[in-house]
């Protein structure tokens, strides 16, 4: 049996279902949380009606996938291995198999947008990355003065705006076990938001110890601290503008005589209100490093002594 999609030749064939094999991004982009309890219902309705949607591989292909990757269906598979199944029919996307890994990826994720099942941490995590694709960046390259459009893409998706969005926008931006640790409700929206503004260190700190075990709320109040919050939140802002310069120096430093359009109303005054934030940021962290520096050799001035 053959069907014909966009781009050539969509085949289906019979594959053993341990043949499968999970897309490596799936366990970044849909957490397991309530996955048992979905592969149950689904394989209870897949028993009373059959299965309506088959699951969805890629060949051998240009994006560097193994072969038999899943494209769509990852719960069907399991479903079916539950109710005793060992093989199944499934479409075979040979119009993907010369495709590039953005192309293959955006086909993974397109469907899932679809799912019943889906927070909406992962509809929005879905969502930022289908617009990272289609202005072709990597995972979290977008720079903060782009955030406004891929902010509305989201919002639209999971039906929210305003400061929520924006704190989801944040967690986006978290390790993934954090970002898991909150759709777990293990931590609140506003925990969970202001890790992003830890440094990155900080961040990977956390995610260690709820790799480990520990208490995902313990952890975190440790590190954004009880009664004393401001100076932490100001240092982590410094700490995170910092890493956005870092972007956008590493994109644009070289490609400054490529930038043609026109700047939109206010961006000339904001880079220059960034240029004399620039300095006075330079003033004040030498400044700062100067007194840790002195303070050190009165230190080590006392130990001799």
């Amino acid at each position: 049996m053959t069907r014909t999609k966009k781009n050539g030749a969509v085949r289906v064939g019979s594959r053993k279902l341990d043949d499968l094999k999970d897309h490596p991004s799936q366990h970044l982009f849909y957490g397991d949380s309530d996955h048992d309890a979905s592969v149950r219902e689904l394989a209870n309705d897949i028993k009373l009606r059959g299965l309506q949607e088959l699951i969805e591989i890629i060949p051998q292909n240009q994006a560097g996938l193994p072969t038999n990757t899943i494209i769509s269906g990852h719960c069907r598979r399991d479903a079916l291995k539950l109710l005793g199944e060992t093989k199944a029919d499934v479409v075979i996307r040979y119009d993907l198999a010369e495709a590039d890994a953005a192309t293959v990826e955006a086909e993974f994720l397109k469907p899932n947008q679809l799912r019943r099942h889906q927070s909406k941490l992962s509809l929005a995590r879905v969502a930022l990355r289908l617009y990272e694709i289609e202005q072709e960046r990597e995972p979290g390259e977008l720079l903060s003065w782009e955030h406004n459009e891929a902010r509305d893409r989201v919002g639209d998706v999971v039906g929210m705006s305003g400061r929520n969005l924006v704190r989801y926008l944040h967690v986006l931006e978290t390790p993934i076990e954090v970002q898991l640790a909150f759709e777990a409700q293990d931590l609140t929206l506003v925990m969970a938001s202001r890790i992003a503004g830890l440094p990155p260190d900080a961040q990977q700190e956390i995610a260690e110890q709820i790799r480990r075990g520990a208490s995902a709320k313990a952890v975190v109040e440790k590190y954004l601290g009880k009664g004393s919050n401001h100076p932490k939140t100001l240092t982590a802002a410094v700490s995170q503008y910092v890493r956005a310069a870092a972007k956008a120096v590493g994109l644009l430093d070289t490609k400054i005589t490529e930038i043609s359009c026109a700047p939109a109303p206010g961006d000339i005054e904001t880079l220059r209100q960034a240029s004399l934030l620039n300095k006075r940021l330079e003033k004040q962290l030498s400044a700062n490093d100067q007194q840790a520096k002195e303070a050190m050799e009165r230190l080590l001035h006392h130990c001799d002594s």
